[in-house]
């Protein structure tokens, strides 16, 4: 059993495609904010993003999330399944 194996490649490129599209959506959504003026002097200035690419970028990053998170569940348990696929194979 080898310790990548292909659900965890597949996992990882799922992982890298989310991030660079998560990034892609950032400077897209960072391009196009805007600067909301109110009637008092502000400190912070407050921006307005468009609503598309915050969807998008919020989309992706639980995206990334969910992938990594699942990434590390399978590294945590390569022991366990190693163990399960060494017994299947002495059952045979």
């Amino acid at each position: 059993m080898k310790f990548f194996d292909k659900w965890q490649k597949m996992i990882l490129i799922g992982l890298g495609i989310s991030a660079f599209l998560m990034v892609i959506f950032y400077a897209m959504m960072v391009m196009t904010a805007k600067v909301v003026e109110g009637t008092e002097d502000y400190l912070i200035p407050q921006y307005e993003y468009n609503y598309t690419y915050q969807v998008f970028y919020s989309a992706f990053f639980f995206m990334q999330l969910a992938f990594g998170a699942w990434f590390l569940a399978r590294l945590v348990t390569y022991k366990m399944r190693k163990k399960e696929a060494l017994e299947e194979q002495e059952e045979y």
